[in-house]
């Protein structure tokens, strides 16, 4: 064989062997859902169904709770109907090809630092779990006990959940950032003796400005975690990029995981949930593929897990990829090829002026998850500059000041995360 014909057969050989290579995954290593809680009274079938139902989205991880005054009901004890429950999860998981990222929370009424506490019925019980404990240490044991009993299917360990919501479900009373971080100095070394590849979550947080962050680290926070967890909603791209602002304030490198984020798809009841703006349902599925769309670009390599919130609709909220009888929503199409890697090229900013009661409108839409600017010259000169936000349905319409007329002005809107830019030009 000459060896030009080798070579030939060797290239031949190589685009083959590269044509066959699946394509490498876009955006964050984790890339999943929430599911049901572990907490007592959950049915294995229920959980079953969910984990059949995030395996049929592609998503290679899921995210759920676990209650720690249910599997601790007295100290030291494990109640064993609760941690075969666990176990069969783990199990039913692995089988599924799904990582689990496992949230601990909810304090015993036996070391809870609600005053007062009432551990005599079941609703005071569950009134005292809102408090964070009163003893570190028996927690920093739990997290050793599951951190040790099911490490080989754990994608992570979250400490807590959001310890700085106002609707005190979770970490009531005062001093929040203190006894978070005396939680996280008790838990962390006891976690990472037992299971030290696997990656403790810390923070939990809601608080997007930075400003819960700025005063964990204040008691002492750096060190304590291996990765950051926040729960961002709406301006989620906004929120992310402030908290890695504050992380550079304080010399933290440390990676992030966005635990929970996503939109409800009530908008045709015409309310709101909670704090959260409802959208539609096709609404609902754009906004949270956008937001896997701008965590592929290089500015969010520092993300390295994405759970929606969450897997089904509950009477409260439709935050669900399914409906209350399981019927896939547009969501639940939207987040196959994002979980799968694939989320596509982010959208474009759409961008249309026009003139009115003589002065000009701007209007358009774009991805949603950020916030946008806009900046107004007339001739070289800015003579405008406003950020804003989409409505619920991914549109703005901005009037702009009468004073600038309707001749010779340069309108141009972007995207802070993304960078992407629309300019529009109005001589006339």
């Amino acid at each position: 064989m000459t060896p030009r014909r080798l070579a030939a057969l060797l290239l031949t050989a190589l685009v083959a062997a590269l044509a066959a290579a699946p394509a490498q995954a876009a955006g964050p290593k984790y890339r999943g859902i929430q599911v049901l809680s572990l907490r007592p009274g959950a049915k294995i079938d229920q959980l079953k169904a969910h984990l059949d139902l995030a395996r049929r989205m592609r998503a290679n991880v899921v995210r759920t709770e676990v209650s720690w005054a249910g599997l601790e009901p007295t100290p030291g004890t494990y109640d064993p109907g609760q941690v075969a429950l666990i176990d069969e999860f783990m199990r039913q998981a692995a089988a599924r090809k799904l990582k689990v990222l496992i949230t601990v929370l909810s304090t015993p009424c036996w070391t809870t630092t609600q005053p007062s506490p009432d551990c005599s019925t079941a609703a005071g019980q569950s009134e005292a779990s809102k408090y964070p404990p009163a003893d570190t240490a028996a927690f920093g044991r739990l997290g050793a006990f599951a951190a040790g009993r099911w490490k080989s299917y754990l994608a992570g360990f979250e400490v807590w959940n959001e310890p700085d919501q106002i609707n005190q479900e979770y970490f009531a009373g005062p001093d929040k950032a203190k006894r978070y971080v005396a939680l996280m100095k008790a838990a962390y070394p006891e976690i990472k003796r037992v299971a030290p590849k696997v990656p403790v979550l810390g923070g939990g947080f809601v608080g997007g400005n930075g400003r819960f962050l700025e005063a964990l680290y204040a008691e002492g926070f750096k060190g304590t975690y291996d990765m950051l967890s926040v729960h961002f909603y709406d301006l989620v791209l906004t929120s992310l990029r402030e908290i890695r602002k504050v992380q550079a304030r304080y010399h933290d490198s440390k990676p992030v995981w966005l635990a929970e984020f996503g939109w409800p798809s009530c908008a045709s009841r015409a309310r709101r949930a909670g704090p959260h703006v409802c959208l539609t349902r096709q609404g609902q599925a754009q906004a949270e593929r956008d937001v896997f769309r701008a965590l592929a670009r290089p500015n969010g390599r520092f993300v390295k897990g994405a759970i929606v919130y969450t897997l089904q609709d509950s009477p409260s909220f439709e935050f669900g990829a399914v409906d209350l009888r399981a019927r896939p929503k547009p969501l639940f199409a939207a987040l196959r090829p994002a979980f799968l890697g694939r989320p596509g090229s982010p959208r474009k900013v759409v961008l249309r002026l026009r003139a009115r009661g003589g002065r000009v409108v701007a209007s358009g839409g774009g991805p949603a998850a950020d916030a946008y600017e806009m900046n107004v010259w007339q001739g070289r000169t800015i003579r405008y500059r406003v950020a804003f936000r989409l409505d619920r349905n991914g549109h703005f319409k901005i009037p702009l000041p009468a004073a600038l007329g309707t001749r010779n002005l340069t309108v141009q809107v972007f995207q802070y995360w993304l960078g992407t830019r629309r300019a529009a030009v109005r001589r006339t």
